[in-house]
């Protein structure tokens, strides 16, 4: 790379080899990010990730002070991600009508505090999304095609699923 505002601070190998080593029974793996941001990615597996995520904030040679794209829900292996969907769901605190809907959260990177409450965070997410899809319907050109901004959401995240070329996602 040598666009110097490319370069990662740190390198994401030496992370996780770092993380395999005081973690040795951990799911660790490295994911390579083509794209232009070049943001590669180390994946946990859920059994250590609070542990990897603690020790690389107040034990690691980085000590860093947040993680971005942390999720639950994102793990590479599908049957994890339903499990943990279906934790929440079973758990009586959590209100399913509450839960974010498809849709609704917006792909980013999003800083967050050490003691921020979850649904705060949900609701920057969801107020960013919010914003993009209410600027994308009013830009749209009047048609009977979509009545609703739900009808919106849907339709792209079904051409999302269908389009299967991650090169295609910056278009749709």
């Amino acid at each position: 790379m040598s666009d110097s505002s490319q370069t990662p601070i740190f390198d994401a190998r030496e992370v996780a080899q770092a993380l395999e080593k005081v973690f040795p029974s951990a799911q660790i793996a490295w994911e390579e990010n083509l794209s232009p941001s070049a943001q590669h990615a180390i994946v946990l597996g859920p059994a250590h990730a609070l542990a990897c995520a603690q020790w690389l904030k107040k034990d690691s040679p980085w000590q860093w002070d947040f993680l971005s794209n942390v999720t639950g829900v994102d793990w590479t292996d599908e049957a994890l991600a339903l499990q943990a969907k279906a934790r929440i769901k079973s758990d009586p605190s959590v209100d399913p009508e509450s839960l974010p809907k498809e849709g609704y959260l917006a792909p980013d990177t999003y800083f967050y505090e050490e003691g921020e409450k979850r649904i705060g965070l949900l609701n920057r997410i969801q107020k960013v999304q919010s914003e993009r899809i209410n600027k994308i319907w009013n830009s749209r050109k009047k048609n009977d095609t979509l009545n609703s901004l739900h009808e919106l959401v849907i339709l792209a995240s079904i051409i999302e699923k269908e389009s299967g070329n991650y090169e295609e996602l910056n278009l749709i």
